[in-house]
């Protein structure tokens, strides 16, 4: 299992367990809650996803930004109870 595998695991788990993930990077932290993530899901749009080649990605308006590439992370990945 690859570094963006886990981490997809874990926002997926945290998220289910009503804990808000926030995503940072160098230039800005994305905050989601549980309701945001419930909200996209009943839309029937998908808020992360994992490519064939290994991509953690996040949506970003139509398209995806990456968040880990197989073992290299991108972006921080914290949850939190809020």
């Amino acid at each position: 299992m690859t570094g963006a595998q886990k981490a997809y695991d874990f926002i997926i788990s945290s998220l289910k367990d009503g804990l808000t993930v926030y995503i940072g990077n160098s230039y800005h932290t994305t905050r989601i809650t549980p309701k945001t993530f419930d909200k996209w899901n009943k839309a029937g749009l998908t808020l992360f996803r994992m490519t064939p080649n290994g991509h953690l990605e996040i949506a970003s308006g139509k398209r995806f930004n990456s968040i880990a590439i197989n073992n290299v992370m991108l972006s921080s990945i914290k949850a939190f109870k809020e």
